[in-house]
């Protein structure tokens, strides 16, 4: 009898003890994601506010590159008024040679004569676009031709580079090249006889 009461008595103590214990938990778990709750919508927040900042970035940058082909373009425009109207295509990636009076001009001339085909330049437009690209002595001694010659075209301007910057040139060039002898190696012979053997040859524009 004692037995049973005590036994009772323990189920009427625990009873209110696990209840107490539920309600605790729930509360935590209610808590919890309350919090849960709170913390997704702030991420939601900071997400929504870097896509605003993603998204002003990427027009700046697009706006930028709107600027600087803008203004690439007014440079390019300016560089056709100064310079007789010659404008280089897009599309190629070409960069043209610049040459500052030391060493022989033919191998320049050459390069500027595979431009002005790859882009298809005017007549008209040679001069003033190769004489851009001058640097130093080259500058300087173009300065003082243009003084002299106002009207100077393609062909006149490559001689005058020859006669200016260019070897010597030969009375007989066929000559020499009849009697080139080999006094080092065959790369030098090889120059020397490319050297003469473009002097005998008209650069056509």
């Amino acid at each position: 009898m004692t037995r049973s009461y005590a036994k009772a008595h323990t189920n009427l103590v625990s009873e209110p003890a696990v209840m107490g214990d539920e309600k605790t938990l729930t509360a935590k778990l209610e808590a919890f994601m309350e919090q849960m709750a709170t913390r997704q919508q702030a991420l939601e927040e900071q997400v929504a506010i870097l896509s605003l900042s993603v998204q002003k970035i990427t027009k700046g940058d697009s706006e930028k590159n709107n600027e600087e082909q803008g203004s690439s373009g007014g440079r390019t425009r300016n560089l056709d008024l100064q310079h007789g109207g010659c404008m280089v295509p897009r599309y190629s990636k070409m960069e043209f040679p610049t040459y500052d009076g030391v060493g022989n001009p033919l191998g320049w001339l050459k390069i500027c004569k595979i431009f002005f085909g790859n882009q298809r330049t005017n007549e008209e437009d040679k001069v003033s676009l190769a004489s851009f690209h001058f640097l130093g002595e080259a500058q300087l001694w173009f300065d003082q031709m243009e003084e002299e010659e106002a009207n100077l075209d393609w062909g006149r301007f490559k001689e005058c580079c020859h006669v200016r910057f260019g070897p010597p040139m030969s009375n007989n060039p066929l000559g020499e090249l009849a009697n080139l002898k080999q006094p080092g190696t065959v790369e030098e012979y090889q120059r020397q006889f490319q050297s003469i053997l473009a002097g005998t040859t008209d650069l056509k524009p």
